[in-house]
């Protein structure tokens, strides 16, 4: 339940279609998709139903939303909804009507689909640790850890210090599209951060959908205005002009890189889970954990050679909840468009050597 990617509309609307006429359409990872969909349709069609699997799909009519019986995020049902039905889209539960929005129009693709395996398997590590045995009464197993030598240690110490003292944050991305996988590997590596309780209180929204990022950017515009208005005193206002360079040119509020950026991640905060009868479950520190997963995150989109901004859209949590069609019991963390900086890019000036904090100040050895 921790990884859900929002599908263009595009290719939703032509998976609609039968298959003859909609082909042309379709990307090479829509047609991916669709096949796993097929076949996996097929593989429960024999097994439950006795049943041949179709030649080909019909036609799919967009199903009417409802509201989920609980707001719980996916399941290991297909299609992840509380009940198994992968033709509905969990939205938010709540007293009012939720406002009209580009995500009423689009079928889902099934929750994590196309996401890397967990764990990864035919990686070379620099070192083994894993858990060995049967688990005993306490429900604990024993630790195996290979151990690294100390010179190579303190080589890579050294290396992922000096590639982390590259990142910058980026407003400005150019159009270069991330190679295949490599967004989705970056996620999946933050979804192994530690968390409270070990319950993973997060949601990682892959945002690929374009109408769903034009209705997310006109919601963080709008409400950065009144925040710039009435809600954001003066000196945290000037505190952050010089990091929004030109965007701001002309005294209006833009926020262009939510279309732009070739990427885009939508953290979700989980305060509360969801058992399978709708009763909720506690998460404990979810904030602190969610913090954690962004931080692993980052760490690996570096690492990949890509950069980010990390983006708190202040009053607009609840359209991008809606816009989403995420449950109530999830909440806006952070937005994070990726990519490369654009050639024409501007990062505000730091004087060489005083670009972070001295680490005598940052740290402290008592």
């Amino acid at each position: 339940g921790a990884l859900h990617l929002v599908p263009s509309t595009a290719s939703s609307a032509a998976a609609a279609n039968e298959m003859e006429g909609a082909v042309g359409s379709l990307t090479s990872l829509d047609m991916v998709l669709l096949a796993l969909c097929t076949v996996v349709a097929g593989l429960i069609l024999q097994n439950l139903l006795g049943q041949k699997a179709p030649a080909k799909p019909a036609a799919v009519a967009s199903p009417s939303r409802k509201q989920p019986s609980s707001s719980s995020t996916s399941s290991s049902a297909p299609g992840g909804g509380s009940g198994g039905d992968d033709s509905e889209v969990l939205r938010p539960t709540s007293d009012a009507a939720a406002p009209p929005s580009a995500s009423a129009a689009r079928d889902p693709a099934p929750k994590g689909a196309g996401m890397p395996d967990q764990p990864v398997a035919g990686v070379a590590t620099p070192f083994a640790a894993t858990q060995v045995g049967e688990p005993d009464s306490n429900g604990h197993v024993a630790f195996r850890y290979t151990g690294m030598p100390a010179a190579e240690a303190a080589k890579r110490a050294a290396e992922f210090q000096a590639l982390m003292q590259l990142r910058r944050s980026v407003r400005f991305f150019a159009p270069t599209p991330l190679p295949e996988g490599v967004l989705e590997r970056c996620v999946a590596t933050a979804a192994s951060a530690p968390s409270g309780a070990h319950l993973q209180p997060w949601t990682f929204v892959i945002v690929r959908d374009r109408a769903v990022r034009a209705e997310i950017r006109a919601a963080v515009e709008a409400e950065e205005r009144l925040n710039y208005a009435k809600r954001m005193k003066k000196g945290w206002v000037d505190d952050v002009a010089p990091l929004v360079s030109g965007l701001h040119a002309g005294g209006d509020v833009t926020k262009p890189y939510i279309e732009d950026a070739p990427g885009l991640v939508v953290v979700m905060e989980q305060p509360y889970g969801r058992e399978a009868d709708g009763s909720r479950r506690t998460h404990y520190y979810p904030r602190e954990s969610v913090g954690l997963a962004a931080g692993f995150l980052i760490a690996a989109l570096t690492n990949a050679g890509l950069f980010t901004l990390t983006s708190t859209p202040m009053g607009a949590e609840a359209t991008i909840r809606t816009s989403l069609g995420r449950p109530s019991n999830e909440r806006v963390f952070l937005l994070m468009p990726i990519g490369y900086p654009a050639a024409e890019a501007t990062v505000p000036f730091r004087a060489p050597g005083a670009e972070r904090k001295p680490t005598g100040e940052a740290a402290i050895i008592v």
